[in-house]
């Protein structure tokens, strides 16, 4: 009886740890000035203005391609977080083929796991359809399969003027933070804004219950 009353305990210590909230650590609005943001947690998406002003997280412009529009985006897909800001998708960062690849740094503290969210829209009209732009992402000198052979307008549901996101985790080791927009078979890569996200730690009290789990697990098979 005592066991089972311990296990209790302990079930409940795990259901009261409290969810922390993510940490946001970069916010940047590719090709564009400062948007604010819309959401609580007050971090504005940093400008990065093509060839006057870019944004000090671009080591590599590329070709230092920019594009614009005025049209309205449509924020209706799943994978967009609430209160994405409509701005973020009305300019954009491009990449011509022939020189260097267009490449983002960003410092994070060694050991640190993040979220890495690219968010999308294709708003050239010249691309009409599905296949017409394919690139890919390399984050840490690797390319996750959520970033190879992106295409925005599928991605989109073969739409204009779509907003989107992917994301992929991972883990800092070196305290920076590679991110390189890589040309693919067709067209050009391009990217409207970039954010950078920490994955928040388990909470102490998670912790603890896990570790009276185990006491408990070991007691049973003492008995």
């Amino acid at each position: 009886m005592r066991f089972v009353a311990t296990l209790s305990a302990v079930a409940l210590l795990a259901i009261a740890a409290p969810a922390q909230a993510d940490t946001i650590l970069y916010r940047v609005n590719a090709g564009g000035p400062l948007v604010v943001a819309l959401d609580a947690s007050g971090v504005d998406w940093s400008a990065d203005i093509p060839i006057t002003s870019p944004s000090p997280y671009l080591v590599d412009v590329g070709s230092d391609g920019s594009f614009s529009t005025a049209n309205s985006i449509d924020l209706t897909d799943p994978s967009l977080p609430a209160l994405t800001p409509e701005a973020i998708f009305q300019t954009e960062r491009w990449d011509d083929a022939g020189g260097t690849e267009m490449q983002w740094e960003f410092g994070v503290a060694p050991g640190t796991e993040v979220e890495v969210h690219i968010f999308l829209a294709e708003i050239f009209s010249g691309i009409t359809g599905p296949g017409e732009r394919l690139f890919d992402v390399q984050v840490e000198g690797a390319v996750p399969a959520a970033f190879t052979n992106i295409d925005q307008r599928a991605l989109a549901g073969d739409l204009l003027d779509r907003g989107v996101m992917i994301s992929t985790t991972l883990t800092v080791l070196d305290g920076t933070l590679d991110i390189d927009f890589l040309h693919g078979s067709i067209e050009n890569p391009t990217v409207k804004a970039i954010e950078i996200v920490q994955v928040p730690e388990p909470s102490t009290l998670a912790l603890v219950a896990l570790g009276l789990s185990g006491l408990c697990i070991a007691g049973r098979r003492r008995a």
